[in-house]
């Protein structure tokens, strides 16, 4: 597949199209290069002469109405170019050669666009751009809301997409209506990850400010943006719950919070401590104990999380099932046809602190005696693979002393503020599936870990200090640790957003978070 590549040009700078060009040359995909100037109406034809493939790529700036809109730009300079792909790149942006190449194998008919944006991605220097020390992979995902500048992504699509967008808009959210519009039509739209790019932050801030209070207007008008309509009375005074916060307004000024609320259960829902397999007759054909934690939202437990115990049932002898929350009686009743002690109850230290409770049942009962493997894992995955599946996991686990679905890349470092922190390289097992060998799970250092679990408000300081502490213990101990997705030690996005979704080409556990 060629495409043509539309280059929105910031400024007028002649060096800048002479070094693009030069850096593109050796891009056999892109069939034409056109520029789109925002701050001028000059019109220019030329061409871009390869010396090395001798092949010649026509180059033209379109000349345009200077008080037009972005998007009413976008569709003048692209008219002419019917059922036709089109890449819309902003000069504030360059990604690396092997993304212009990776990007004309990323559609196909269920994919309507491809879009590359700074989440997710290594935003480096030139001379680091040019450079070919760094050998990484570019990966696909899918349904990733991009950002709402527009500068800040750069578009792969049929040309005839961009000129169904609304011409009101100039650089923010044109790339939001596109994505909607495909996700409306029951379209994918592929997103570029892992990439390595360039860019002028400070030129693309100072120009999406300037058009941002009318983009946003425009875009709360078509629905992009969700709003809370009040009457003349409620712009004097209301209170208002809205898309997850509080908004409250007085004499026309609104203030949105979000607060934290606990969850609230059913009057009926009853927590619950229960043995309902004598373990005395177990044979523990499998040597596995599993430890499973969940969440009953409602009081409820999911059929997806049902099918995922009876499908680890094939797999391990007892299965012990901690939830943070309460049940209602016939949710305890189903639970019991696949598990082997549960614990229902509010104790809220989120999954570790399940893990705690039912490490602690297994140890007080001498079941980790028996068993050569234990199994950590939680429902905040659907389990979309069958049986063969896992025993492809668990024969594969059997050679390394730690063995997860993923091992992420990078997570959090050092605390800069409240709520942020460094993104930093730290290699770490996943925790929503992460099988353990004897020697681990017996030894003193392991039982100091899980059995000291305690309570914290903040996610962030769970995943550092429990999710992204386990596998920094384990390394200090020389343990062997491996995952089912192989390891990029280049990888910037979290692999479950590569592998476990359910359009990758072989799912088998897809995080919630993907599946909506």
């Amino acid at each position: 597949m060629k495409y043509t590549l539309l280059v929105v040009l910031t400024d007028d700078n002649s060096n800048y199209k002479t070094k693009l060009e030069k850096y593109l040359s050796k891009v056999e995909c892109i069939d034409e290069i056109r520029y789109l100037n925002l701050n001028s109406q000059k019109s220019l034809k030329g061409s871009c002469f390869d010396e090395d493939s001798k092949t010649q790529v026509k180059v033209s700036i379109k000349s345009l109405t200077f008080n037009s809109t972005l998007i009413a730009k976008l569709q003048s300079s692209v008219e002419d170019l019917n059922d036709k792909y089109l890449m819309v790149l902003p000069q504030t942006l360059l990604p690396s050669l092997k993304f212009f190449e990776y990007a004309k194998n990323a559609l196909d008919e269920n994919t309507g666009a491809l879009i590359l944006g700074l989440h997710d991605n290594k935003v480096v220097t030139k001379d680091e751009l040019l450079s070919p020390k760094e050998n990484y992979k570019l990966y696909t995902v899918y349904n990733k809301k991009p950002s709402e500048h527009d500068l800040e992504n750069c578009v792969l699509c049929r040309a005839e997409l961009i000129k169904d967008i609304s011409n009101k808009l100039n650089c923010n959210f044109v790339t939001q209506v596109l994505y909607q519009s495909l996700l409306a039509k029951g379209q994918k739209v592929a997103f570029a990850v892992n990439e390595r790019l360039c860019f002028d932050k400070g030129r693309a801030k100072e120009i999406s400010k300037k058009f941002y209070p009318q983009d946003l207007k425009t875009a709360k008008k078509l629905g992009i943006v969700p709003t809370v309509k009040l009457s003349l009375l409620e712009k004097l005074f209301s209170i208002k719950k809205f898309n997850g916060r509080t908004q409250y307004t007085l004499l026309g000024q609104s203030v949105s919070v979000k607060f934290k609320k606990l969850p609230v259960f059913p009057e009926n829902a009853i927590e619950v401590q229960e043995k309902v397999t004598d373990l005395e007759k177990i044979d523990y054909k499998h040597k596995r104990a599993c430890l499973f934690a969940s969440f009953t939202k409602d009081g409820l437990v999911s059929e997806n999380t049902l099918n995922y115990l009876k499908s680890l049932r094939e797999f391990c002898d007892v299965i012990v099932y901690v939830a943070d929350s309460k049940a209602l009686p016939e949710t305890v009743e189903k639970l019991k046809e696949h598990c082997d002690y549960i614990i229902i109850k509010r104790h809220q230290e989120y999954d570790f602190g399940s893990y705690k409770r039912g490490y602690q049942y297994l140890l007080d009962n001498k079941v980790l005696d028996k068993v050569d493997s234990l199994l950590i894992c939680n429902d905040s995955v659907d389990f979309v693979g069958n049986s063969e599946d896992l025993k492809e996991i668990f024969t594969k686990a059997k050679d390394s002393d730690a063995y997860a679905m993923c091992m992420a890349t990078y997570g959090f470092g050092k605390k800069i503020k409240k709520h942020k922190y460094e993104w930093t390289k730290n290699p770490h097992l996943q925790s929503y599936f992460l099988v353990l060998d004897k020697k681990i799970f017996s030894s003193n250092y392991f039982a100091k870990f899980i059995l000291g679990i305690k309570r914290i408000k903040s996610k962030t300081e769970i995943i550092k200090k429990y999710e992204m502490g386990l596998s920094e213990m384990l390394r200090a101990h020389q343990v062997k640790m491996d995952s089912f997705y192989p390891y990029d030690d280049t990888n910037i996005v979290n692999p479950y957003a590569i592998y476990l979704n359910q359009f990758v080409s072989r799912p088998i556990l897809v995080k919630h978070m993907l599946s909506k």
